[in-house]
């Protein structure tokens, strides 16, 4: 069988392709411009294609677009995954009564983390950057059973500056880091920069929620 997805955007110059697959490797197109992302999804995409026997190879053309292919032998069997069994976290727990404010600017995560709470009955107050996320604090009636999930790299304000501002109005408010920068010192880092926890990206759904019941009770 053979897959493919298709791009419309910045393209893959020919003398990148035998790197893409590297290991943190990112494009530096010398302007500046924030590419997100450590460079790794090529790599675990590639290994995982070899585990499961395939092969994976790109076609691009620079300022039009990208294509990437793989293919899988026949007999290939792949885990169909369906997102409400891994965001089951506790069914006989429920999340109604909390507000979870989630800033984040890129709409598919904010969606992944639509979907993983849905379950838990939560309301969701979606923040598309730090700046929106201080003024939706501003707006909240109450702190209690609150809890933020906050992004770290985001246009305008960034998390950690949001953070600071958040907590001068709301010091026992807490406030999750959640971001791509996954090391230890990077953890470390953030702790000191007043979040009470960190989650790493890609979410974990199971440990997303656990950190939710931990936090969103401790102003009641």
């Amino acid at each position: 069988m053979k897959f493919f997805v298709k791009d419309t955007g910045i393209g893959i110059a020919e003398s990148e392709y035998e790197n893409i697959f590297n290991y943190f490797h990112k494009i530096d197109k010398g302007d500046n411009k924030l590419y997100r992302g450590a460079g790794i999804g090529l790599s675990i995409s590639n290994k995982l294609v070899e585990l499961m026997g395939g092969k994976i190879w790109l076609n691009s053309e620079v300022g039009k677009g990208t294509s990437f292919y793989f293919t899988l032998p026949p007999g290939t069997e792949v885990n169909n995954m369906d997102i409400s069994e891994t965001a089951r976290y506790d069914k006989s727990n429920s999340l109604e009564g909390v507000t979870v404010l989630v800033a984040e600017d890129e709409t598919t995560n904010y969606k992944l983390i639509e979907g993983i709470l849905k379950p838990t009955k939560a309301k969701l107050i979606w923040a598309e950057n730090g700046q929106e996320a201080v003024d939706k604090v501003k707006e909240l009636n109450s702190i209690k059973n609150c809890v933020i999930l906050m992004d770290i790299k985001m246009p305008i304000l960034n998390g950690i500056t949001a953070t600071k501002k958040i907590k001068k109005l709301y010091p026992e408010l807490p406030v999750i880091a959640v971001t791509a920068y996954a090391q230890p010192k990077d953890r470390e880092q953030l702790m000191k920069e007043k979040f009470i926890d960190y989650l790493a990206k890609p979410i974990k759904a199971e440990l997303l929620l656990i950190k939710i019941f931990k936090y969103a009770f401790i102003n009641e």
